[in-house]
C-alpha cells in the first residue's frame, strides 16, 4: 500500500477511536451494542474507503510485456526473446549492490534490462560506481511496480518472451546461478 492511502486509513481509524472511547463510557441500561456496532462500522468502512490488496499475481501471472507500453520502454522489448530484468528502487541500498553485481555481466548475454523505482533525478546518483550501463526504464506508478516484484525489491527476472521463468530476491541471487537458468534455456 502506498503512504497516501495507509495514512488516509491511520487517520480514519484514530478518528473512529475517538469516537469509540467517547460513546463506549459505561452505560447504565448496557447497551453494549452501540459501540460494538460503531467498531463493526468503522472497520467496514476503512477497508471500503482503501480496499487491501489481497493477492500478488503469481508467476504465470506476470506478463512483461505490459511494460513495453510505458512511456521510455522503447529500447526494452520485452516481447521477444530472453532477458535479464533487475527490478531496483533508486533510494535502495540493497538495489544497487545488486546492480553493481548485474553490471559485471556487461557485453555477456542474455541482455539485461534494468526497471527502477523512484525520481528520474535519482538515477544518475544510483548508477554512478555501478558499471550498469543497461536500457533501464523508471516507472513512477508504485502500484505498477509492485504489481511485478511484490514485496521490496530489489529482484530479478529471468524472462522469456515477456514471461517470467525464474526470479530471485537478494538474499537468494548469485551469477552463476542466473547464468546456469540462461545456460538450461538454450
Amino acid at each position: 500500500m502506498s503512504p497516501l492511502p495507509s495514512l488516509l486509513k491511520t487517520v480514519i481509524m484514530l478518528g473512529i477511536c475517538v469516537a469509540l472511547f467517547i460513546y463506549s463510557r459505561p452505560d447504565p441500561r448496557g447497551r453494549w451494542y452501540v459501540p460494538a456496532a460503531l467498531a463493526g462500522a468503522a472497520l467496514l468502512l476503512v477497508f471500503a474507503i482503501v480496499p487491501p490488496k489481497l493477492a500478488i499475481s503469481g508467476p504465470a501471472e506476470r506478463d512483461f510485456t505490459s511494460l513495453n507500453e510505458l512511456e521510455g520502454a522503447d529500447e526494452l522489448n520485452l516481447s521477444t526473446g530472453i532477458k535479464i530484468l533487475g527490478f531496483m528502487s533508486l533510494n535502495c541500498g540493497h538495489c544497487k549492490k545488486l546492480t553493481r553485481k548485474l553490471g559485471s555481466m556487461a557485453g555477456e548475454e542474455p541482455p539485461v534490462c534494468l526497471i527502477f523505482s523512484g525520481k528520474p533525478k535519482e538515477l544518475e546518483r544510483f548508477l554512478r560506481g555501478t558499471n550498469a550501463e543497461y536500457p533501464h526504464l523508471i516507472v513512477s506508478d508504485q502500484d505498477t511496480f509492485y504489481a511485478f516484484i511484490g514485496d521490496a525489491p530489489p529482484r530479478v527476472y529471468l524472462v522469456q518472451d515477456g514471461q517470467e521463468i525464474k526470479h530471485w530476491d537478494e538474499k537468494d541471487f548469485t551469477l552463476d546461478e542466473l547464468r546456469r537458468a540462461w545456460h538450461e534455456l538454450r
